[in-house]
């Protein structure tokens, strides 16, 4: 088995040799704090380091375990107990990895690295979705078949009446589907918040929008400026073709004598359809292909503009402010700000100064 090697020695080794298997089993917290010392990391990174190692033996110490009877199925166990964050359980994983290298070459009797092992993945069930964001070329697609609806069918309400029956109503669906996709994308509404949005949702001048609470009330979010026109042409049209009524996206339309009026709200299905067929023209297919990654993208869209994550807490509509961080690290994967951005999301959540 090919295992990460140990730290090289180090001038420190002098002063503040590295701690015995024995001191490690039995102080294992000042053990690793004179082990980082010797890595000689930034003080930033030694108390991020820090603070999650006494998580891991608070969560060690709690369910009976020591760091001689520790698995790697213990380690998924944490992981999930704690609900570690996707971009801090390999962090989490290396770390604990290290230190395993180190014990085993102290004499420590393990035939495996739980560590290694947990990061081969022998166990997945800890393992989330990966949280999906449109990237910037696939967005502006998608921007553009909502705008490309919403010109062709540029004073609807005359062209409608030109066109034959079931026309009129495939030029309905369009741009009432555009809206939908365009209210998702830069205002992040859920599909329930969809079904139920009422028709006085918006305030343009100062571009919010107000989405349902599940369980009653509202919640406002920021309505970017393409969902503000989407909406307001298809209020237009609707007010035109669909005639009064609560609901800002109805159903279908419906016959009742001389008035076509519908104040039935979608269903959930209906929403996931309309979403995909906007998607489809972007070539935007599969899994990616839903409504959860264009609200993602909205929140994207606002980590970009510089919003807080307890704005973000807010305009998405979460319960709890770990989701906002959660969606920021997941956002911020894979750039330049990464390793910034996780550090300041672990010190958050641990409370670390």
């Amino acid at each position: 088995m090919n295992r990460p090697r140990a730290q090289p020695p180090s001038p420190i080794d002098d002063i503040l040799p590295v701690p015995t298997l024995d001191k490690w089993l039995g102080s294992p917290e000042l053990s690793f704090s004179i082990w980082i010392d010797h890595q000689a990391p930034k003080p930033s990174t030694r108390i991020v380091k820090m603070a999650m190692w006494k998580n891991f033996l608070k969560w060690m110490k709690g369910h009976e375990h020591t760091l001689a009877s520790i698995t790697f199925e213990n380690l998924n166990s944490f992981l999930k107990e704690e609900k570690i964050i996707k971009a801090h359980r390999s962090r989490y994983l290396r770390m604990i990895e290290r230190v395993y290298v180190l014990l085993i070459d102290l004499g420590l009797p393990m035939r495996e690295n739980p560590g290694s092992l947990a990061l081969k993945g022998r166990d997945k069930t800890w393992i989330n979705d990966r949280t999906v964001f449109l990237e910037r070329e696939e967005k502006e697609k998608i921007e553009k078949v909502i705008q490309e609806r919403l010109r062709m069918y540029g004073g609807a309400e005359k062209k409608i009446e030109k066109e034959g029956k079931g026309r009129k109503k495939q030029t309905w669906l369009l741009i009432r589907d555009a809206a939908i996709a365009a209210v998702m994308l830069c205002g992040g509404a859920t599909v329930g918040a969809l079904s139920s949005l009422s028709v006085n949702c918006t305030n343009c001048t100062e571009g919010r929008i107000a989405l349902p609470k599940e369980g009653g009330g509202t919640y406002e979010s920021v309505l970017l400026p393409l969902g503000d026109t989407a909406i307001t042409a298809w209020k237009r049209l609707r007010r035109h073709r669909v005639g009064i009524g609560d609901q800002l996206f109805p159903a279908d339309l419906k016959s009742r004598g001389d008035n076509e009026v519908d104040t039935a709200g979608m269903h959930p299905s209906t929403i996931f359809r309309a979403v995909r067929s906007v998607l489809r023209d972007a070539g935007i297919t599969g899994k990616r292909a839903c409504g959860a990654t264009l609200r993602n993208t909205y929140a994207g869209q606002l980590i970009d503009l510089g919003f807080d994550d307890l704005a973000i807490q807010e305009m998405m509509g979460f319960k709890e402010p770990l989701s906002a961080v959660r969606l920021r690290t997941a956002y911020l994967e894979g750039s330049d700000e990464e390793s910034e951005a996780i550090e300041a999301s672990i010190k958050e959540r641990y409370a670390v100064a």
